[in-house]
Formats: structure tokens, C-alpha cells, sequence
């Protein structure tokens, strides 16, 4: 019977199974979980001017600090408050433009949206869509995360 209980003990502790005859002497310090918490990050409107000249064109860049949606609004357009020009989306590439998402015949109100799946500098470009007959101010809201 004793071997058999020695045998007991054993593969009790081989499987983690605390025994009287094994109890340990030490004291166990708990552990407190460590949580982490994220904050969203919030979305940024940034407003830009500039003159869109007979097949011309006016570039602005921006950085997006985190993924997520991106929104481009031709605001105004003025003298010609129903000029069509077109409106595009994309990514800076250090000294251009190079346009994602585009609309070709856009007025002023008109919005484009993309979606970013990083932090990045990108860029918004209003351009003459061979419409123009006068240079014209243009002012677009971009929001971004």
C-alpha cells in the first residue's frame, strides 16, 4: 500500500497537483493584472486656399497620424460659384501629387472620401478639367484622423 501512495504523490506532482506532504514553505506574491488602455484617435479638419488657374492646378498636402477615414470638400469656388473642376485624393509623394481617388466634375460642395490604412502624408488636389475661362479661388476642408 505504501508504494502505492508514493506513486499517488508522485504523479500528482507531476501534474501540478499540490499534496500535503509537499507543500512548499514560501509565500506566493499575487500579481495585479496591468490593463492598457488606448485613446482613439480624433479626426482633424484642416481648411486650405489657393488659385486654380486655367489648366491649372493647386496641391496641398497633410499628414494623416493614424489609418482611418479621409474626407475632401470643395467648400467654395469663387468668382464662378458653379465652375467644375476636379477634385482629387492622394498621396504626397515629396514634391507631387499622385491623386487615388478622383472626381472629375466637381462643385463646390462636392466631397471626396478614401480611407487610409496608415499614418501617412497625403495631399488634395483641385484642378482645371478644361472648364475654366477665369482663374478662380478654390478653398477645400479636409478631415483626417
Amino acid at each position: 500500500m505504501r508504494r502505492l501512495s508514493n506513486q499517488l504523490v508522485a504523479a500528482l506532482l507531476a501534474i501540478g497537483i499540490p499534496t500535503f506532504g509537499a507543500a512548499g514553505c514560501g509565500k506566493a506574491t499575487p500579481t495585479t493584472p496591468t490593463t492598457t488602455t488606448t485613446t482613439p484617435a480624433t479626426s482633424v479638419t484642416e481648411s486650405f486656399t489657393g488659385s486654380v488657374s486655367i489648366n491649372g492646378a493647386a496641391t496641398f498636402n497633410f499628414t494623416a497620424t493614424a489609418s482611418g477615414s479621409v474626407t475632401a470638400t470643395l467648400r467654395s469656388i469663387a468668382p464662378t460659384t458653379n465652375a467644375v473642376l476636379g477634385l482629387g485624393l492622394g498621396v504626397w509623394n515629396g514634391t507631387g501629387c499622385q491623386v487615388v481617388l478622383a472626381n472629375d466634375a466637381a462643385t463646390a460642395s462636392v466631397t471626396v472620401t478614401g480611407a487610409t490604412t496608415a499614418a501617412g502624408k497625403l495631399c488634395v488636389r483641385v484642378y482645371d478639367v478644361g472648364k475654366l475661362t477665369a482663374t478662380q479661388t478654390v478653398t477645400v476642408n479636409v478631415t483626417h484622423f
